[in-house]
């Protein structure tokens, strides 16, 4: 089994054999605009339903709305 997080995602695809296509959206600004989305309510509902997640993967939990 094989981990892939999304900071280190389109290397270590690469790495597996896979081919990246280069789009102007997949950089790391583009993967941050999704917390604009994000209130205090679904941020406490990622937390709780991903608790383990965050824990077995090495991830901090989301904190406040941007």
């Amino acid at each position: 089994c094989v981990i892939i997080k999304t900071e280190s995602l389109n290397k270590d695809m690469l790495q597996y054999g896979y081919k990246i296509i280069k789009s102007e959206n997949n950089g790391i600004e583009s993967q941050n605009n999704y917390f604009k989305y994000l209130n205090n309510d679904s941020i406490k509902f990622i937390n709780t339903i991903y608790e383990k997640d965050f824990v077995l993967f090495g991830y901090d939990m989301i904190t406040s709305a941007p």
